[in-house]
C-alpha cells in the first residue's frame, strides 16, 4: 500500500471511531480528531483508549474488536489497549 492510500485507510478508519466510542468529551473528541488529521494517529489514539480506561467505559465486543484493529493499523502498541480488554460486555 502506497504512502497516501496507508495515511488515507488511517484517517478513515480512526477519525470515524473517534466519533463513536462512548465517554469522550465533545473537547476529547475535537483534540483526538485534530491529532488524527494532522498524522498523530498513535497520539490521538493512545489519549482515547486512556480516556476510555479512566472512565471505565462499557465496550461491545464490536467496538473493542475495531479499536483493536485501527490500533494495529496505526502500529500503536498492543498494550495501549489491553487495559480495556476487560470493559467489553459479556454476552455480546
Amino acid at each position: 500500500m502506497r504512502n497516501r492510500e496507508r495515511i488515507e485507510c488511517i484517517e478513515n478508519s480512526l477519525i470515524p471511531l473517534i466519533r463513536r466510542v462512548p465517554a469522550l468529551s465533545d473537547e476529547d473528541r475535537k483534540d483526538m480528531t485534530e491529532l488524527a488529521v494532522h498524522a498523530e494517529w498513535g497520539i490521538a489514539f493512545e489519549n482515547m483508549c486512556a480516556q476510555l480506561g479512566e472512565y471505565d467505559a462499557v465496550l461491545t465486543r464490536e467496538l473493542h474488536e475495531e479499536i483493536v484493529r485501527v490500533g494495529r493499523m496505526c502500529g500503536v502498541e498492543p498494550r495501549t489497549w489491553k487495559n480495556l480488554d476487560e470493559n467489553v460486555e459479556q454476552g455480546r
